[in-house]
């Protein structure tokens, strides 16, 4: 089990979404999650279920996206510390 707490992408999807750092996201992103979190609560209190069901989805999704874009980014910016400029290209966003 070791290797799959090591490794953030074969971590269990529930377990990564609740490892995600909201306050490290993209400026934007965090704006867009913030509508998105609004509308889900709205469907909520209007208990339309089905609508919070598919926003939840959707927010989750774009955490682990945002999430997974700042591993990338410091993976790149790790190897321009390091020389590794192959290794940057690759990661380049």
């Amino acid at each position: 089990m070791a290797l799959v707490d090591d490794d953030p992408i074969l971590r269990p999807r529930n377990l990564r979404i609740q490892s995600v750092n909201e306050e490290e996201l993209d400026p934007e992103l965090k704006e867009k999650l913030a509508i998105l979190l609004d509308k889900k609560q709205e469907a909520v209190n209007q208990e339309d279920y089905d609508a919070a069901i598919e926003l939840k989805e959707i927010t989750d999704k774009l955490k682990l996206i945002g999430s997974d874009l700042n591993m990338l980014e410091q993976r790149k910016q790790e190897a321009i510390a390091g020389e590794d400029f192959e290794t940057a290209k690759a990661l380049k966003l």
